[in-house]
């Protein structure tokens, strides 16, 4: 994304990402970085989730935002 004009930031948007286990328990989750609707600088930004079920087992979503000045 290209930061707003006259700005160094964007507000991005993004879809929370979900889970789900053949259990029928809905997996915690642990979130690193920015939430969606948040203003990021001009900059490189990770984001990442992790989902973890009741045996243990787990599953990552990670990305990258990229703010681009003018």
């Amino acid at each position: 994304e290209y930061a707003d004009r006259d700005s160094n930031s964007k507000r991005i948007n993004w879809t929370v990402p979900q889970a789900t286990d053949n259990s029928g328990v809905t997996p915690t989750f642990q979130h690193f970085g920015k939430n969606p609707g948040d203003v990021f600088p001009e900059g490189i930004h990770s984001v990442k989730y992790i989902f973890t079920d009741d045996s243990g087992n787990f599953a990552e979503c990670s990305f990258q935002v990229t703010v681009s000045g003018k």
